[in-house]
């Protein structure tokens, strides 16, 4: 080996051990301020002398920009009291996860966070405007908390590149007035859960190209509007609501695959809905739901994989 290719060698094995990964100044100082003002015990191996990279919790890309942030195992219970100190990491495009109670604080316009995984973990309070400034991002995942307060839906249009929205299990109280088909003018959504939300009404959601949309455990009354069935949905879930019938015309998409409006107050016969359920819907849950009358052979097709007409006022014998 030549003189000069073992320089070569030499000079190219130091850029990719020692530089590749290493933490940039500004996101260590970041980093350091996030420990400083929510001071968690776990957080105390961040050592200023060593490698950000290095930290538990914490990955960075070749050139040194923290992308992922794990403090879900950190235990970070309480107020993080600076939330910007936390979101300004701009090229943090993975999961992150926090364990308290976030305050509202402005963020760096050219913040690149694509994930945002904040569910399951005790968060009190009202959900953050800032969240909705994340222009770049593509899941908003906030489930199973205890936020808290009046939500407005017609503050999701501002993230236009979601694709994933999901508010299930909170103490929200959800504002569906100011929603309105132009205001989801956008067709990137494709899941939509806010099972457990304290819903009164339908939002419309009718522009979406929506592939799940999850509604459950709410107190929506009234009839099932006609819009949800031509938006071809893979997964309905409308149960444990106060649903009575459907509003027609209605014409179910072949592309379901999942209809699920169990223990709601449909009350009327099911051979009447026996021609809307005739086609391959894999699963079918209409358990719990005041359905009378006998039960159609058209509704029981090979292609079906479960069917639950359990705890209804059905007579006559099984087809």
């Amino acid at each position: 080996m030549t003189v000069s290719s073992l320089l070569f060698f030499l000079v190219f094995f130091f850029l990719v051990v020692f530089l590749n990964g290493q933490c940039l100044d500004d996101q260590k100082k970041l980093l350091l301020e996030l420990k400083s003002s929510s001071s968690p015990l776990s957080l105390m191996s961040w050592n200023a002398t060593h490698d950000c990279c290095e930290w538990a919790g914490v990955k960075c890309d070749d050139s040194g920009h923290v992308i992922v942030l794990d403090l879900f195992k950190d235990d970070i219970c309480g107020r993080i009291s600076d939330s910007s100190t936390l979101f300004n990491l701009t090229y943090l495009s993975q999961r992150l996860h926090h364990n308290g109670q976030i305050e509202d604080s402005p963020i760096a316009n050219n913040s690149t966070l694509l994930f945002l995984d904040l569910s399951s973990i005790r968060i009190e309070g009202h959900v953050p405007n800032f969240f909705f400034q994340f222009r770049s991002m593509i899941i908003l995942e906030l489930s199973t908390n205890f936020f808290s307060a009046v939500f407005e839906l017609d503050r999701i249009p501002s993230l236009a590149n979601l694709s994933e929205i999901i508010l299930s299990n909170n103490n929200l109280s959800v504002d569906t007035s100011t929603a309105s088909p132009t205001s989801y003018g956008y067709p990137r959504i494709y899941t939509f859960q806010m099972s457990s939300c304290n819903l009164y009404d339908f939002p419309d959601l009718r522009n979406l190209s929506l592939s799940e949309l999850d509604l459950s455990n709410n107190y929506i009354g009234g009839d099932i509007p006609s819009w949800i069935w031509e938006m071809e949905l893979v997964s309905l879930n409308l149960s444990l609501n106060l649903l009575t019938d459907f509003q027609k015309p209605y014409h179910i998409s072949y592309s379901i695959n999942t209809i699920d409006l169990h223990s709601n107050r449909l009350r009327c016969e099911l051979p009447l809905l026996s021609e809307a359920f005739e086609f391959g819907y894999a699963y079918l849950f209409l358990a719990n739901s005041s359905l009378t009358g006998a039960i159609p052979t058209s509704i029981c097709i090979r292609s079906r994989r479960l069917l639950d007409l359990s705890f209804n006022n059905l007579t006559g014998s099984i087809p």
